[in-house]
């Protein structure tokens, strides 16, 4: 599985995309908004883990961006911030899941299976009210 992992402390992404790369997956790295658009026009992840808290853009507005290009990847937004309104938030930008950090490799493995399933065409993403169709059907 293709993962993209996104967050500007370079420490914690390195850690989270080697323990991936252990695991078995194809692991991207970016540690900023604008790398994470970049890389996932270059090679479009199955499933995005990416912080909320980036220098340039937000988490939410990543997930926006892949949502508008029509990925169907499963994506999880992780911040530290424990604030009730960010899992609505979350959910608003596209987010299949909210986690709070630190993950645990348990919530880890949650995610890569559900990632997994989309992938299978077992677990179809949720389509928000009001969600423009995917680009290719405009």
């Amino acid at each position: 599985m293709h993962i993209l992992v996104v967050d500007d402390y370079a420490n914690a992404a390195d850690s989270l995309a080697e323990f991936l790369t252990d695991l078995g997956h194809t692991v991207n790295v970016a540690y900023s908004g604008t790398q994470a658009l970049q890389a996932m026009r270059d090679q479009p992840p199955d499933l995005a883990l990416l912080d909320i808290n980036l220098p340039d853009l937000e988490g939410w507005q990543v997930a926006q961006a892949l949502r508008a290009d029509g990925s169907d990847c499963y994506v999880v937004a992780m911040t530290a911030a424990t604030v009730p309104s960010y899992v609505a938030r979350s959910a608003r930008a596209g987010c299949d899941r909210h986690m709070t950090k630190p993950v645990t490799p348990a919530d880890l493995e949650r995610v890569i299976t559900s990632a997994e399933l989309r992938r299978k065409g077992q677990m179809p993403r949720r389509k928000l009210h009001g969600e423009p169709p995917p680009a290719a059907l405009r």
